[in-house]
């Protein structure tokens, strides 16, 4: 048994700052449905809280998932891997992952039976990522169709977690919401998976190597700037303070600046920084909603 190792895992494939950014994820969500109901938001309310866990526990699965489905090539470029080295065993992570899977429905149905269906959306769309939609061969090489394909996971979790916080889904701040957190987490699949060349993976598809580092960088910017263009509508919507249209402008302005200035200098660019740059957009957005409303 390879237990011990499960607290390196955790470090190195799903770490504390996750856990955290879907935690805020859950929490936004639940302050915005909250101030569409015109209902004071309760901080100390174990609905979030267990919601909060519910969408850890799912985010957990999809790792999982990502390790039985992406085994081979990992062998191939990620031989650091705790899984690929045979230190953490799948049959192990899923000892974690069933039993979430089980609370995340328990929790989802206690809430109402459509808040259970909801949750089963999600997690029928999970797996067909998993198995690619059943499409592999003809996917992969279209590297946007994938990302676009994978990432309407994060609407799909938005909508789930609104039924959670007692919300209706035909409220216009949780389309615009939803929105919000796929152009942010579209943005960081880019940024993730861009490289300057000497760092390309040899056999796995970029987006620099797709559309060059121009075009990587122009999606990528184009992609935060629709999140900040939500956030702002959202901030209009709710009639918070006009400044922080210009909080989150600043931050899209740090992000831009991270890869701009390099590129029109003939530079290195810090596509890793540029990573943590957009991160920062997404998690300043986020945050801006929670103590603001």
């Amino acid at each position: 048994m390879s237990l011990n190792k499960l607290p390196a895992y955790f470090k190195q494939r799903f770490p504390i700052v996750v856990m955290v950014l879907f935690l805020i994820l859950t929490l936004t969500v639940f302050r915005v449905s909250d101030q569409e109901r015109d209902i004071v938001f309760q901080w100390g309310s174990g609905q979030w809280i267990f919601s909060a866990l519910a969408c850890i526990s799912f985010f957990f699965r999809l790792r999982v998932m990502d390790e039985i489905k992406d085994f081979k090539i990992d062998r191939e470029v990620h031989s650091e891997r705790l899984v690929v080295r045979g230190e953490v065993k799948i049959s192990e992570l899923m000892l974690f992952a069933l039993p979430g899977a089980l609370f995340e429905l328990y929790w989802s149905y206690q809430n109402s039976l459509f808040t259970a269906i909801l949750w089963l959306i999600c997690l029928g769309f999970s797996l067909l990522m998993r198995y690619e939609f059943f499409v592999k061969s003809w996917l992969e090489p279209r590297l946007f169709i994938y990302a676009l394909s994978h990432t309407l996971i994060m609407p799909l979790v938005v909508m789930w977690l609104w039924g959670l916080s007692g919300g209706e889904l035909h409220s216009a701040g949780l389309w615009i919401l939803a929105s919000i957190a796929f152009f942010a987490a579209f943005a960081f699949e880019m940024a993730r998976k861009s490289f300057t060349p000497h760092k390309e993976p040899k056999r796995i598809p970029t987006y620099t190597k797709l559309m060059g580092e121009k075009g990587a960088i122009t999606g990528i910017l184009a992609l935060l700037w629709l999140n900040v263009l939500g956030s702002i509508l959202l901030f209009h919507r709710y009639s918070l303070p006009v400044f922080l249209d210009l909080v989150t402008m600043l931050a899209f302005g740090i992000a831009a600046l991270v890869y701009m200035i390099p590129f029109q200098k003939q530079e290195m660019i810090p596509f890793r920084r540029g990573e943590n740059a957009v991160s920062l957009v997404m998690l300043v957005n986020y945050l801006l909603l929670i103590l603001m409303l």
